[in-house]
């Protein structure tokens, strides 16, 4: 920060911290600030930096000052993201929405996936699970259920070795691929493979083909 903006901040700061300050004073203090929080640059270095000052009254200041809405800028929420997970809670709907900030989140700041899952899609699901599989291994509750019911969550699931969820999975018993992958990553997972494909004897070729153990 530059030398006037960072003095000005810091006898804020101080001011902030100061277990005597009144809520009076620290209102004033902030106040001071207020201007600062209008310049995008300032505003991204108090985020970065300053997220767990004091009693919080910084963290708080940001969000009332009204000179720009954090909440719904991409560039500002990534690096609050990056920094803590609990900006999750001021995401703004829109960006929740915007695909582009959430696969963006998946690529720089996966473990703020887990907090976010419950707003993406398949897709967005599968592409994060295959680039960081370290997020969902035995954590299958990060995922919405009614995703389960899509063969390349299942899939994507199971190729990072989550194994069979019998929950979720019942439907897929008839599905061979599904099968052939879960056996693939677990052989013991070939058990739930339906009647009917057992019968088949090209499918279990195939399976034996993987591991002999299913026999």
């Amino acid at each position: 920060l530059p030398l006037e903006t960072k003095s000005i901040f810091q006898v804020a700061l101080e001011i902030v911290n100061n277990p005597n300050s009144t809520d009076e004073i620290v209102a004033e203090a902030i106040e001071t600030c207020s201007d600062l929080l209008s310049n995008r640059k300032v505003l991204k270095h108090i985020i970065l930096e300053h997220f767990f000052v004091g009693r919080g009254t910084v963290y708080r200041a940001v969000f009332s000052s009204g000179k720009i809405d954090i909440r719904n800028d991409k560039e500002l929420m990534l690096a609050a993201l990056s920094r803590c997970n609990v900006w999750r809670l001021h995401v703004s709907d829109e960006l929740k929405e915007d695909r582009d900030f959430l696969l963006q989140v998946a690529e720089e700041i996966p473990g703020s996936f887990r907090y976010l899952a419950l707003v993406w899609d398949s897709e967005m699901v599968i592409r994060t699970m295959q680039k960081h599989p370290e997020i969902f291994r035995e954590r299958d509750e990060i995922i919405r259920p009614d995703l389960w019911e899509d063969e390349g969550v299942v899939k994507a699931w199971l190729e990072i070795g989550g194994g069979w969820l019998c929950q979720y999975f019942e439907d897929f018993e008839d599905y061979e691929e599904v099968i052939l992958v879960a056996t693939t990553h677990k052989w013991q997972d070939f058990k739930y493979a339906s009647h009917e494909l057992r019968k088949d004897k090209a499918f279990v070729l195939k399976a034996l083909s993987i591991d002999t153990r299913i026999l």
